[in-house]
């Protein structure tokens, strides 16, 4: 199944992990999805929310960025699919191999 690409598996491995996705050591769903939301959080704010991982070269949200987040909540919380034109993030994330799902 490792040898089959990704695009026609559906799914990543761990050790599989996108260039955007500088955070976290392993590929997860979960962990794709917080990266995308820290990375739209800072691509709107300038900051991330400080529940949010954050790297080096970014900064945490103070009093105004924090703002920032509160205005922009339904785009920054609400995941949507690819071609959805609903307000809202359309994170490339797609299953782990070795997560199970229920």
């Amino acid at each position: 199944v490792q040898r089959i690409a990704i695009d026609k598996r559906g799914c990543r491995f761990p050790w599989e992990i996108p260039k955007d996705m500088r955070v976290h050591k392993y590929y997860s769903y979960s962990s794709c999805v917080v990266q995308c939301h820290a990375n739209a959080h800072y691509n709107l704010c300038n900051c991330t929310h400080h529940l949010m991982p954050v790297l080096s070269d970014q900064k945490y949200c103070d009093m105004e960025g924090l703002e920032c987040l509160t205005e922009n909540f339904d785009t920054l919380n609400r995941l949507h699919a690819k071609g959805s034109s609903k307000p809202g993030l359309v994170c490339d994330c797609i299953p782990s191999c070795v997560e199970p799902e229920y």
